[in-house]
């Protein structure tokens, strides 16, 4: 596919995507169970779908900062501005005077994994305070059950 080609494909794949979401609501709902309930909406949006083309374009390898400094600083700017829009305080700025931020996780299962990790993490930093004079720490059966947990849980995403 050529340029062209790959012009006239693409406006006509935004027509046709344009054209879906009008007649979305005269579309019937084939629920997948019969428990279905709801109407769950997917991150499909107009903006979306431009942010993704525009993603898809630069296949930017964005899934961590030693790969793409850039993305990493483009992804801290937009947390700054949604921490600024959502007028959130200042300690969730990503600056070093407050030691804030975050990052945009790719679906639950990988935020619930990242807080767990943080979790552990913070319990060990906190009780590797008091060790005994063998250097061992007084909750060392909580820390290990703790990272075994995250082991079991890091590996079930596989």
């Amino acid at each position: 596919m050529d340029a062209e080609e790959f012009r006239r494909a693409a406006y006509s794949a935004v027509d046709d995507i344009v054209d879906y979401f009008s007649a979305l609501d005269s579309r019937r709902i084939l629920p997948n169970s019969p428990n279905f309930m709801a109407l769950f909406p997917a991150n499909v949006t107009y903006p979306f779908i431009l942010g993704e083309l525009y993603s898809a374009a630069f296949t930017a390898p964005a899934f961590d900062w030693l790969c793409s400094p850039a993305c990493t600083e483009l992804e801290i700017i937009f947390l700054n501005w949604l921490c600024n829009a959502l007028n959130l305080p200042s300690s969730y700025l990503s600056t070093l005077s407050t030691g804030g931020g975050g990052a945009v996780q790719g679906s639950a299962s990988e935020a619930v994994v990242t807080v767990m990790i943080a979790a552990m993490e913070r319990c060990i930093r906190e009780h590797m305070g008091s060790l005994d004079k063998n250097g061992r720490s007084h909750s060392e059966s909580e820390a290990e059950k703790e990272w075994q947990l995250t082991v079991q849980i890091g590996s079930t995403r596989k």
